[in-house]
């Protein structure tokens, strides 16, 4: 696995640009994510759940309507600014939390936290980060508490396409591609139980049926899981 990380710099709005464009949109890509993630963590009215790597916050709007306290964790400064102006346009009645830290050393309290997502986030971690953020994210939560995990998989035909940089374009922040055992063993021996594992097809209309197809088909299977979907929990 290629052992690159990226500064903080590097997540700016240039950066963010067509993540802006879909949460002003909210095009299918995200309307499709934000019920899958919903649907794993089932965040509960005044529940403390915590964005992990939270962007320009995107989770955090589409979430809010749960009435859990949101919190957005990132370590740059300049996504939690995108973040803050996103989540005041769209969600004006609450108010924004957002933590500027680093995953392996997140600011909250032991035992304080009822959920957390790490949503198109875990992708970006080689082992070296991954590793000690997960041990972050067991110590944050409360007995019985939900982690998240939404994420890529990296068998899937876009990921071989990307990595190719052929019609697809590669993208070269995505250091932490895994599969679904990888995810798996490593929470397992971070101490988490895994309540639910699946994986999802693209969003993609009529692409995605086919998609689905071919999950059943033994030599094709790995080709179709386009989503890895994990809730762990403590």
């Amino acid at each position: 696995m290629q052992s690159t990380n990226f500064d903080k710099k590097f997540y700016d709005q240039a950066y963010y640009s067509k993540h802006l464009e879909r949460l002003d949109r909210k095009d299918r890509f995200t309307r499709v994510k934000t019920a899958r993630v919903l649907s794993l963590l089932s965040p509960g009215k005044g529940e403390r759940i915590v964005d992990l790597g939270c962007g320009i916050g995107t989770m955090m709007i589409l979430l809010a309507s749960s009435e859990a306290t949101m919190f957005g964790a990132d370590y740059s400064p300049k996504s939690l600014a995108l973040a803050k102006k996103c989540f005041k346009r769209e969600e004006p009645s609450r108010i924004f939390r957002g933590i500027c830290c680093d995953g392996r050393m997140l600011a909250m309290q032991s035992g304080s936290v009822d959920g957390v997502m790490a949503v198109d986030f875990t992708e970006h971690l080689d082992n070296s980060l991954l590793l000690p953020t997960i041990k972050e994210v067991y110590r944050i939560l409360k007995d019985d508490g939900r982690f998240v995990i939404y994420t890529p998989n990296n068998g899937h035909f876009f990921e071989l396409l990307k990595a190719h940089n052929f019609i697809l374009k590669k993208d070269v922040s995505h250091v932490g591609l895994r599969t679904m055992k990888e995810y798996l063993d490593i929470l397992t021996q971070a101490g988490f139980s895994i309540s639910n594992h699946y994986f999802e097809p693209t969003h993609i209309p009529v692409f995605n049926q086919v998609e689905k197809l071919l999950m059943h088909v033994p030599w094709l299977r790995n080709l179709a899981r386009r989503r890895i979907c994990i809730r762990a929990v403590k």
